[in-house]
Parts: structure tokens; C-alpha cells; sequence
């Protein structure tokens, strides 16, 4: 007996289980839950789903957090904490590539998962990891959601700010998915590499939305130069809109003719109409707009030019836009009455501007 094996002690279904789920995620991609309670770490890896590989630290975070960033390896980790690797244990492939920071309520009054515990947060993902973890934080309720705070973590470099579970789960899944597919591009912003196409393109607004867009640069897709903006020419060269499975942006601007017109009404109800040239029929008083103009200052203008009649505008009647896909055509119709009623004579000289004008009833 003493020459014997000792019989390897066969594993409980629990031991079964763990092993099973740290070889299915030793070479995925690994989503970090902060959280202040076990009850909200549920309901955020329920909305990312089964198919999402999570761990969850909470509480005592910050060690954790940075140790996670540091080894990439899931075989350590145990729900709630982080532990360091035995010596002669190689830290697996998964590498983390997102953190959800949810904040506790404000009326707790602790020190756990606060808004400045996210900003270490996403400070520490940044020393680590130079911007390549996508950083989410979601407020306790909508309720606690306002913009002074969502400024405040946009500008430190959070990438997304929402109180919706359901909102933030699709977004890390889309980070989640992209992160398991394998390709030649990098991002021109931060470190990612071994991006597909359509990784790229919707990396590059997820992840860098917040930053100047960068002109004059080299696109990793087309292997060139290009002169404009990158984003755009992400946007619309490459990914779904370079397919046409998406509306792509139009390569220029159509031209657009712009118009300010005027119903000018006097005290007594008549409406002052303009007999237009060239056999046009009557028409409101109005016309388009010169270069440096603004839509009032050609509304008064054209009315005197074409009736002889100074008015006062009142109001905006309605604002038409029609567009086509070589010309577009605005038309802004004020409301507007006579400056001096008393003296508001129609023109009645035929010129190039009008053969005449006239007030008229609605009858």
C-alpha cells in the first residue's frame, strides 16, 4: 500500500462547475462588475446574460480593480474579491475589456461606490491600460442622474454615463462581441489592436466620441491618407454605411436657396399682396435671402422692395424645408404689420422687383 497512488479525490458538482466555467472563460473576454451590493451585481450580470463572461468585485474594490487590470486572468478571481496567482499558476488569456461601475444611492451616505470612487476608477483603468477597458458607470436611478455629475465623468475620461441597466447591458455586449472577433486594424486613438472592420467602426465613436476629430490621418482600413475628419471617413466609408446596409452621409452638402416671406395684415384685416413679374399671379411679399443676411432682415427688406411698404415683423407664421438631393429649399413665412399704417401706401410703379402691390381681403 505504501508503493500505492493515493486515489485522486473525485470533484463536487460545485468544484465541477467552477472548473468548468474558468476553462470555458480562460480565453474570452472578461466584463468587471463594480458594485456596492451583492443585489445590484445580479441585476447588472442578468442583463448582460449568460453569454457575457462577468466577475463581480465589491465593497473593497480598489485593489481588486487594479489587480484584475494588471493580470487579465479570470482562474483567480472568486466573486467579490481578487486574489493574487500562486507562483507556479500562469495567469490565463482573458483580458478584461470593460468595467461597469455602479453607484450606490446618495442617501447612504457611505463611502462605497461613489461618484469618486468611479472617477479612481476609471484614473486607475487609464494608468493600467492606457484607455483600452471601456468604462461605463450607472447611477442608482434616473432620479440620481443629472448633468453636472455625467459632465463631470465625461470630462475625466468615463466613456458612457446611464442609469438604465438595459441601455448599459447592450452597450457591453456590443463591447463584449467585438472584443472576441480577431483583426489586422488598430485604433488610431488608443492602444486596441486586432480589430475587425466593423470593430473599428463602432469602436472608434464608443470608445473616443468625447475627443477632437483628428484630420489629416492615416485610416488602418484603407491603408491611406485622407484629408478630412477620421470619424467621418469611418463613418461613411467603411463598416455597415461603407456596405450600404446604413444611410451613409451625403459626400457634400446640396445647395440650399433660402426665402423669408411676410403677412403683413393693417387693423382694419386686409392683407398687403404682391403682383410678382414675368406673369407670376399675386404672391405674399418676400424673397430670398442675400449673402450676410439673416432671415428677418431679407423679410423686411424684400417687403419694402417689392410692395413699398416698411413693416414690422410680429411672429413666425411657419417654417418649410424642402429637401432634394441636388437643391434644398427653405422658406420662413413671418407675421408683420405696417410701421405707420397711416403712411403705408402700396407700390404701385412697375420696376425689376414688382409690377405692383395692393391690399386686399381675404374674399
Amino acid at each position: 500500500r505504501g508503493g500505492m497512488e493515493k486515489k485522486q479525490k473525485k470533484p463536487t458538482k460545485k468544484e465541477s462547475r467552477k472548473q468548468k466555467r474558468d476553462k470555458t472563460l480562460a480565453h474570452q473576454p472578461l466584463v468587471v462588475v463594480v458594485a456596492p451590493t451583492p443585489k445590484r451585481a445580479k441585476q447588472m450580470s442578468k442583463s448582460l446574460g449568460s453569454s457575457v463572461a462577468t466577475v463581480v468585485v465589491a465593497k473593497d474594490h480598489h485593489n481588486s480593480l487594479t489587480h484584475l487590470l494588471t493580470t487579465h486572468s479570470h482562474t483567480t478571481l472568486q466573486m467579490g474579491a481578487a486574489t493574487s496567482p500562486p507562483p507556479q499558476q500562469a495567469a490565463s488569456t482573458t483580458v478584461v475589456v470593460s468595467v461597469v461601475y455602479m453607484l450606490a444611492p446618495k442617501a447612504s451616505g457611505g463611502d462605497v461606490c461613489t461618484t469618486e470612487g468611479a472617477l479612481w476608477a476609471d484614473k486607475e483603468i487609464r494608468r493600467v491600460r492606457e484607455g483600452a477597458v471601456f468604462v461605463c458607470v450607472v447611477p442608482y436611478s434616473p432620479d440620481e442622474y443629472d448633468a453636472v455629475s455625467r459632465n463631470t465623468l465625461i470630462e475625466a475620461g468615463v466613456h458612457m454615463v446611464t442609469p438604465y441597466l438595459h441601455t448599459a447591458a447592450k452597450t457591453i455586449r456590443d463591447v463584449f462581441k467585438f472584443s472576441q472577433e480577431q483583426g489586422p486594424f488598430g485604433c488610431p486613438y488608443c492602444p486596441s489592436t486586432g480589430l475587425t472592420e466593423d470593430a473599428l467602426w463602432y469602436h472608434c465613436p464608443m470608445y473616443h466620441c468625447r475627443e477632437g476629430n483628428r484630420s489629416n490621418t492615416h485610416c488602418p482600413i484603407c491603408d491611406q491618407p485622407i484629408g478630412g475628419p477620421f470619424q467621418v471617413h469611418l463613418r461613411n466609408k467603411h463598416g455597415p454605411a461603407g456596405r450600404g446596409e446604413i444611410h451613409a452621409e451625403a459626400k457634400s452638402a446640396a445647395q440650399l436657396y433660402a426665402f423669408a416671406l411676410v403677412v403683413v395684415r393693417r387693423r382694419d384685416g386686409k392683407f398687403l399682396l404682391v403682383h410678382e413679374v414675368a406673369n407670376w399671379g399675386w404672391w405674399l411679399p418676400g424673397g430670398r435671402i442675400d449673402p450676410g443676411e439673416g432671415f428677418a432682415q431679407a423679410a423686411e427688406r424684400e417687403t419694402l422692395e417689392e410692395a413699398g411698404v416698411r413693416v414690422k415683423l410680429t411672429g413666425v407664421l411657419r417654417v418649410e424645408f424642402s429637401p432634394r438631393a441636388d437643391i434644398c429649399r427653405m422658406r420662413v413665412i413671418f407675421m408683420g404689420e405696417p410701421v405707420d399704417e397711416a403712411h403705408a401706401e402700396p407700390k404701385t410703379e412697375p420696376d425689376y422687383e414688382s409690377v405692383g402691390a395692393a391690399w386686399v381681403t381675404y374674399e
